[in-house]
């Protein structure tokens, strides 16, 4: 059996009779593709970045034990935690209250509990005054803007720069 699967959209969703005998497709209601878990009615694509705030909190929760300065938590944090979501956020907005408790999570690792620096100077660079922490929806946002850059000219250019000025690429 090939890795080639069908996967419905519109009408008879739930019918994974397949349409002939001749080719080895197997049809299915959802697919994995580049590490995002799809389903032919787009109802759980939200799990995906559920499943990666367990990831983050295991890895937090391992990276504690070692008892790091906040600079060490903060490598950690742009390095093994973050980057654990650097892909989904190009192509998908987190849903906000999720990615509210992820920063959240991930902010009390790197400053060792709750804020004892403002939010404001905590993302900030250094040269700035602040510490060169990741702020997730400015990440998010910015990784799914540079798709225009991306497409060049055309139909997807212009279709993304579209969706960016009506705010549906970006979240505010």
């Amino acid at each position: 059996e090939g890795k080639t699967m069908v996967i419905r959209i519109g009408k008879n969703l739930n019918n994974l009779k397949p349409l002939t005998n001749k080719v080895n497709f197997k049809y299915t209601k959802n697919f994995r593709l580049l590490g995002l878990e799809i389903d032919n009615e787009l109802k759980n694509m939200d799990k995906n970045f559920t499943d990666r705030h367990e990831k983050i909190k295991k890895a937090i929760n391992l990276w504690k034990r070692f008892g790091l300065t906040t600079l060490g938590n903060l490598i950690i944090s742009k390095t093994f935690l973050i980057s654990q979501l650097g892909y989904f956020l190009s192509v998908l907005k987190c849903p906000e209250e999720l990615q509210k408790q992820i920063q959240l999570d991930i902010d009390n690792f790197v400053l060792k509990g709750p804020s004892w620096i403002s939010e404001t100077r905590r993302y900030l660079k250094p040269s700035e005054g602040g510490i060169g922490m990741i702020d997730l929806k400015a990440y998010g946002e910015s990784l799914r803007l540079a798709w225009i850059k991306r497409t060049g000219k055309g139909l997807w250019s212009h279709i993304l720069k579209q969706k960016a000025g009506q705010n549906e690429l970006i979240h505010h």
